[in-house]
């Protein structure tokens, strides 16, 4: 009986932190309808937590936290002990990330990290598992990650936007899918796209 009860208690309290966390992004999608806050699509998140579940990283990076909606959405998912550092330039954005996060009940999986993303990227010792690209230079910042020898095989690279800004990523396209250092897919969502990219 005891252990019946326990396990009703477990049940209940994983189930009140999802509805907690479905809140806050609700909240935030709706923020970002009212404030014309380009955060990434729900397909486009759909594929995220998909490859987060499925690769089970350690340690994850995300470049462009704005206010925290995928920050949330990939931490969520990581394994138990899963952390996420998400990049944001801008201070007051990463502050309202950092309150989204926390709202979430996921601030001890994520750390929000002002700064220029190469420039933090270059300054991990840590070895990364997973890696979402949403703003900033995405060549510059994958070849901080290789210098420091942060990228590990296996790791999966995710690149938003590559529809949109297709002739600013060319240069980084063309290194995934031609250096031989990985094997990429491209994800067609009709307004625009994914580039899912696995370190070999």
């Amino acid at each position: 009986m005891a252990a019946a009860r326990m396990a009703t208690r477990i049940a209940a309290n994983a189930n009140a932190a999802i509805d907690k966390t479905e809140k806050v992004l609700a909240h935030i999608e709706e923020l970002a309808n009212k404030r014309f806050l380009h955060i990434v699509s729900s397909r486009k998140a759909e594929l995220l937590e998909k490859l987060v579940r499925k690769s089970k990283p350690a340690f994850a990076v995300e470049t462009g936290t704005l206010i925290g909606y995928s920050a949330i959405r990939i931490a969520r998912n990581l394994p138990v002990n899963g952390k996420l550092v998400s990049i944001e330039i801008n201070k007051l954005r990463a502050a309202e990330a950092g309150k989204n996060i926390s709202a979430a009940g996921l601030s001890g999986k994520v750390d929000v990290v002002v700064g220029e993303a190469a420039s933090v990227l270059g300054s991990l010792k840590s070895g990364v598992n997973f890696v979402f690209f949403d703003v900033a230079d995405y060549l510059a910042c994958l070849k901080a990650l290789e210098r420091n020898g942060c990228i590990e095989e296996g790791c999966i690279v995710v690149a938003n936007n590559v529809m949109w800004f297709a002739d600013r990523l060319a240069p980084y396209l063309a290194y995934v899918r031609k250096s031989g250092l990985y094997r990429s897919v491209y994800y067609d969502f009709g307004f625009d796209g994914m580039e899912v990219s696995l370190k070999k």
